[in-house]
């Protein structure tokens, strides 16, 4: 549990990329193609069991002390494409795991592994198509949570200048802690994990800190949000060009047809 609470921070650490267009545009498509990867996964997946079953039965099947060493010499076959070391061609049961091993390395990396990479270079271009996009979605996500977070959280404790004080300081003392760890690894600080979570609590209240907003819990009234779409010229769209012209034509036919009648 405390190893994915590990990986599971730093991966938050990416959400820093919607501060800055330029490095979020790098980042979203290598995000975003983790899901598109599950078929190719997949299909990785079922080679490398059915390579390690062969392996098992190879080795002598239920004479083998231990799965998990199959379950290694199997991955590091088939990852680094090389032989094991001890294999000889002394005796057949030898010679079948040669055939067997060099079949693996073969399949796996001529065939799975291409595969593999050419889905990865397909879906990273596909994101990078879009990036923009995607990119402007995820921003306006963070500020609607922003908005939606600033009508529950108390905003008006203090300045948004003594509030941006407030978290360089939590901030500074955190990585001060974090420092000390790093260089004192071999002894724990007591009371660590309850600095880190009112220095991360002082963060988060810090950067709600702004009471002359309208948009805070018991701002002030009376605000507007203004949207601006580009204008597109009439020429850009000649289907509407042609509609437009048709109805003036009708126009001029109606009132030429009312003063013939007149």
């Amino acid at each position: 549990i405390l190893i994915c609470a590990v990986f599971s921070y730093w991966c938050r650490l990416l959400d820093c990329f919607t501060s800055a267009e330029f490095i979020g545009l790098e980042i979203l498509p290598i995000r975003k193609m983790a899901m598109g990867l599950l078929p190719a996964l997949a299909v990785t997946l079922v080679a490398f069991c059915a390579f390690t079953h062969a392996f098992y039965l190879v080795n002598g099947g239920p004479k083998v002390e231990s799965m998990m060493d199959v379950v290694f010499e199997t991955f590091a076959t088939l990852i680094t494409a090389a032989l094991p070391p001890d294999i000889s061609t002394n005796s057949s049961q030898n010679q079948v795991k040669l055939c067997l091993c060099i079949m693996a390395v073969s399949f796996f990396t001529v065939f799975i592994l291409n595969i593999f990479i050419g889905v990865m270079g397909e879906l990273y271009v596909k994101e990078k198509q879009r990036s923009e996009h995607t990119f402007r979605m995820y921003r306006a996500s963070s500020c609607y949570q922003y908005l939606l977070r600033s009508r529950v959280l108390p905003c008006s404790m203090m300045s948004e200048r003594q509030g941006f004080m407030m978290m360089v300081g939590a901030g500074g003392l955190a990585l001060s802690v974090q420092i000390w760890g790093f260089l004192n690894h071999n002894s724990t600080l007591p009371g660590s994990s309850v600095i880190f979570f009112v220095c991360q609590t002082l963060i988060m209240m810090g950067a709600y800190q702004s009471p002359d907003t309208p948009w805070v819990r018991g701002g002030r009234s009376g605000f507007y949000l203004w949207f601006c779409k580009e204008k597109t010229p009439d020429n850009l769209e000649p289907l509407v060009q042609d509609v437009s012209n048709t109805l003036e034509n009708m126009k001029g036919m109606l009132a030429s047809s009312k003063e013939k009648k007149s």
